[in-house]
């Protein structure tokens, strides 16, 4: 029987970014995954963005998540030599005509700190669109997911068991959990959206959301300078360099599979074309479920009835941002018994 502290089930943004922080805390792991299951945290555009643009209020504890997620992927890069993490400013452009004043509105409360003032020049030196006002939201960004992903799993090397977990060959024992031939203090499922299949964690309720993105190239570069900022109108655009972007991404609360579809398609096209009038060429379609929770919060913390057994999810689309902290807050959970806030604990469950 080979023993470990940790077993972890899942390989997206939630289960290695959980491995990484178990591991550098000086702790025995193992992964168990089959990453080819699930496609939502490797075609993810990966953006983090501290506000929330539909009241243009803070993104939910971004003062804490974003400066923590920085510094983890700052050290990730330098753990496994890559180069994941963009810094990089969001020119949000403006649609309907209360934006630009519930924005000022925003800059005097506590959003103000990642707000700039709104130029009401014409954005055409951006864009090469004309007649649309703009902010910009300091401190964004995005994070190669797929590589820092793939890298992880590569290092995670024997550590890393490359299967869809079975969970009949689950043991619960006094001393922890048995898996196939492994004994551990703990499983913890990061399974995102297939965590209504678990048999142990299935009373934990998801809204999972599919979303549908694009790798796209202009036909033509952007004015000189563009290429620093993300840019956003009802859709992201995120510099890849040499005329590529990625664009992101649709909400598709209903069909919950991770196949493309000529609607997605024609929204984001639709979207791409209120930004610049550039003719693009689509070079991949990429859709996945994003495990969203019905309350909009992240879930941590260990099952109602097997001390066993914890869970880790409902990172949503903010999970770039949010799964470095909140990984911390379970290894805290773990190892110290701190016991998760109940905004996000997974006891709201518990009922």
């Amino acid at each position: 029987m080979e023993k470990t502290d940790y077993i972890i089930v899942g390989s997206g943004l939630a289960g290695i970014t959980l491995a990484h922080q178990l591991k550098q805390a000086g702790y025995k792991i193992k992964v168990i995954s089959e990453p080819s299951l699930s496609k939502s945290s490797r075609v993810a555009a990966g953006i983090f963005n501290p506000v929330v643009f539909f009241r243009i209020t803070k993104s939910y504890l971004a003062d804490l998540a974003l400066p923590f997620a920085i510094d983890f992927y700052t050290q990730i890069e330098s753990l496994l030599s890559i180069s994941i993490l963009q810094k990089r400013s969001i020119a949000k452009f403006f649609g309907a005509p209360d934006e630009p004043i519930l924005w000022m509105k925003r800059m005097e409360e506590g959003v103000g700190s990642y707000l700039s003032e709104i130029n009401s020049q014409y954005t055409e030196s951006i864009t090469l669109n004309a007649k649309h006002s703009m902010g910009m939201v300091h401190k964004a960004g995005a994070v190669d997911c797929g590589t820092y992903l793939d890298a992880s799993v590569h290092y995670f090397g024997n550590d890393f068991i490359r299967e869809k977990i079975d969970y009949k060959k689950i043991s619960l024992v006094p001393e922890g959990v048995i898996y196939k031939d492994i004994e551990a203090r703990k499983m913890i499922f990061c399974e995102g959206h297939f965590i209504s299949d678990n048999p142990f964690f299935n009373y934990i309720q998801l809204k999972p959301v599919k979303g549908e993105v694009l790798t796209i190239e202009f036909e033509q570069d952007f004015p000189e300078g563009s290429e620093n900022f993300l840019l956003n109108k009802k859709c992201y655009l995120l510099p890849l360099g040499q005329r590529k972007y990625r664009v992101g991404a649709t909400y598709n609360w209903k069909d919950l599979n991770e196949e493309v579809s000529e609607v997605g398609l024609a929204e984001l096209t639709a979207h791409i074309k209120e930004i610049t009038p550039i003719p693009f060429k689509v070079l991949v379609h990429d859709a996945g479920v994003r495990p969203a929770s019905t309350d909009r919060r992240p879930i941590i913390g260990t099952h109602r009835e097997h001390e066993q057994l914890a869970v880790f999810n409902g990172l949503g689309a903010k999970g770039v941002m949010l799964a470095p902290y909140f990984a911390k807050e379970l290894v805290l959970h773990l190892t110290q018994k701190k016991v998760p806030h109940k905004e996000y604990g997974a006891a709201r469950y518990n009922r």
